[in-house]
């Protein structure tokens, strides 16, 4: 079982691996602040649609 250090010890890793490719350290974490953003405005328009289905039902 992962702990949550541990989760975010291999997060930082993969952002500073990122940041190496990248050759920009700003770069990496717009990237991947970007990324997250995404993720979370997808999921809150899935739950809405969702909600509003039960709702109409």
């Amino acid at each position: 079982m992962t702990t949550s250090a541990e989760i975010i010890y291999q997060r930082r890793v993969r952002l500073l691996d990122l940041a190496e490719e990248l050759g920009n350290i700003s770069a990496a974490c717009h990237q991947r602040t970007t990324g997250v953003r995404r993720d979370r405005a997808k999921r809150g328009a899935a739950q809405s649609r969702s909600a509003a289905r039960l709702s109409s039902t």
